[in-house]
């Protein structure tokens, strides 16, 4: 074979390889920006279920509101209960860090996803100024769930 050819084909390899590398690190970064936006939505999605269970609660939750709405959206994982309840004891409303609503909240930062979690900073702004509460998400069944929800330490 040809010098000249040879060299070409290596180049050729060489160029496609690197072709290869760059799309699929490319393609990487985009599902995890994908996957990035997917849990902040969930995690916007839980926190506007348990609002407006908060304001309009089932009959089933009479008693036992705050608990009731917590735990039962589409969004809540199997652990998710049990987390909310070893705070709750510390006075305030665990998805909400205090014991009144914010005036509003947005996400905050890029999650920090790994192959078995995900947690979303969601910042909730009252008129003191904003709370940063961590929001902890597992995979369950296929689904992303909300399994804790970490209060800032006062």
């Amino acid at each position: 074979m040809n010098k000249k050819l040879t060299i070409f084909i290596i180049f050729l390899l060489i160029l496609l390889v690197a072709f290869g590398v760059y799309f699929g690190v490319k393609r990487g970064s985009k599902s995890n920006e994908d996957l990035s936006n997917a849990a902040i939505q969930i995690v916007q999605n839980y926190y506007n279920l348990f609002s407006e269970c908060m304001e309009n609660p089932p009959v089933e939750a009479i008693g036992q509101v705050t608990v009731y709405c917590q735990s039962h959206n589409q969004y809540v994982g199997s652990q998710l209960e049990a987390n909310l309840d070893a705070q709750s004891r510390n006075g305030y409303v665990p998805v909400i860090c205090a014991q009144n609503p914010p005036q509003n909240i947005s996400p905050t930062g890029t999650p920090q996803i790994t192959d078995a979690s995900i947690t979303v900073m969601l910042s909730e702004q009252y008129a003191s100024g904003p709370v940063l509460v961590a929001y902890k998400l597992q995979k369950e069944n296929g689904e992303w769930k909300v399994e804790n929800i970490l209060c800032p330490t006062p």
